[in-house]
Formats: structure tokens, C-alpha cells, sequence
């Protein structure tokens, strides 16, 4: 703990940079006993859980039914 620092940055706006397909590598670059390659990553939606304490009755609204169902 001596040496751990914490520092809170509040993020007004944010860039990311998003491409496809594989590495852009060096060709001097496979020769290097490395691997290269994509990790391939997704976001899946299960069916919604209500909240144990959700009042009897409630059930989940329409857009956000819709919205699980399009990843299914």
C-alpha cells in the first residue's frame, strides 16, 4: 500500500479506435517466434431478471424485451 496511489479522472467524452480484420504486423515482425493474431469478443443478453423486490405485477417493459430478443 505504500507505493499505490488512487486517482479519480472524470470522463466528459471518450475515443476509441475500432478496426477489423487481422493484425497489421511489420513483415520482419513474424519472424519473431510471437503470436499475432484476434481475440474475438461479443455481448450477449440473456432473458431479464426482476429485481427480487419489484413490486407484483411489473413486468419488464416492452423496449427492453425487444431488445434481448434481438441478440437471442
Amino acid at each position: 500500500m505504500n507505493a499505490t496511489s488512487v486517482v479519480l479522472v472524470e470522463i466528459d467524452e471518450a475515443t476509441a479506435k475500432v478496426r477489423s480484420g487481422p493484425p497489421g504486423d511489420y513483415e520482419e515482425d513474424y519472424a519473431l517466434p510471437i503470436w499475432a493474431g484476434v481475440l474475438p469478443s461479443r455481448i450477449q443478453f440473456d432473458v431479464p431478471v426482476d429485481d427480487p423486490k419489484l413490486k407484483e405485477g411489473i413486468g419488464v417493459p416492452g423496449y427492453l424485451g425487444e431488445y434481448w430478443r434481438k441478440g437471442s
